[in-house]
């Protein structure tokens, strides 16, 4: 599988200007990982290059995944097929009379969509039987796996020009903090977000990554927007808000989420000064259509 897709593979963190930061006498950059590519976009292509150049000997022909109705995992490996005219079969764990703008996108790509409940959903060892007799290339639910993280490590092992105190990223898999973590990317604290999730098998990896890499001071953060994929007036209040102050869009799932939380950890902590720190902006802002209309003030 060789891909044909025009992917940008180096994007500059982009530093913030914002009065608070000027107040605390800190440096803000966003490492805006959306900016990739339009559909194939954030941390999304990372992962799934890695599973690509690990199934390289393989030849299969097309690729087979997993996620929910929204999933931007699954939205980005549909464009990515689409636009190599591979075939693609999307497993979502939904009623199939659950329609979303994320599953028309799969349909107009030409996508095949199984949907599931959840007992059949986590059967991987079914799925990954389905793929191969698909002739395809089984890729886990968010890119999941070692190849995963090789793909997110190779990439930030491109950023070695400048020192961060922190770093911080949202986690859904864990796959993208594991990557970062095994990098040679340069920082003191490296802050993993949980935006709601509430998996035993997500923190129980976060304990492995932070058991296997002492050195890099994995810290956990969560929430309090409540559960994961949930919206409230108050996080598009923070999301608009931001936007208005940077012109950087955040995604309701993770982005959002995060960026609140940290500005609130910021706001708080007066003696927090003359740190460096680096953002990543994981990208899923195709996951905003969900949001009602007026809801946001950028376009989704």
């Amino acid at each position: 599988m060789n891909h044909q897709l025009p992917i940008h593979e180096y994007i500059l963190p982009q530093q913030v200007p914002h009065p608070l930061f000027e107040e605390r006498q800190i440096k803000v950059f966003v490492l805006r990982l959306d900016l990739l590519h339009p559909i194939v976009s954030g941390n999304k292509w990372l992962k799934l290059k890695g599973w690509i150049e690990e199934g390289r000997s393989e030849k299969r022909n097309g690729l087979l995944t997993m996620g929910g109705a929204w999933s931007n995992h699954v939205h980005a490996t549909a464009g990515w097929c689409h636009a190599n005219q591979l075939p693609f079969t999307a497993v979502i764990k939904a009623n199939e009379n659950f329609q979303t703008a994320m599953l028309q996108d799969v349909k107009n790509w030409g996508g095949k969509i199984i949907f599931t409940h959840r007992q059949m959903f986590y059967d991987h060892r079914h799925w990954l039987n389905l793929a191969q007799a698909e002739d395809k290339l089984f890729v886990p639910m968010g890119g999941d796996g070692t190849a995963g993280e090789k793909g997110v490590k190779e990439f930030f092992d491109q950023y070695l020009h400048q020192y961060f105190d922190e770093v911080w990223c949202a986690v859904g898999t864990a796959t993208t903090i594991a990557g970062i973590a095994a990098s040679r990317l340069p920082f003191k604290t490296l802050v993993a977000f949980n935006p709601g999730i509430n998996d035993k098998q997500l923190d129980q990896k976060l304990e492995g990554i932070s058991l296997s890499f002492p050195e890099r001071n994995l810290k956990i953060r969560r929430t309090n927007n409540g559960r994961f994929g949930k919206t409230s007036p108050v996080l598009l209040q923070h999301m608009n808000e931001w936007y208005k102050t940077t012109g950087i869009p955040l995604d309701i799932a993770y982005t959002g989420k995060m960026m609140t939380e940290w500005m609130n950890e910021i706001m708080s902590d007066d003696s927090i000064k003359n740190k460096t720190f680096l953002l990543i902006h994981t990208g899923g802002l195709q996951g905003n259509r969900s949001v009602q209309e007026g809801g946001l003030k950028f376009s989704a």
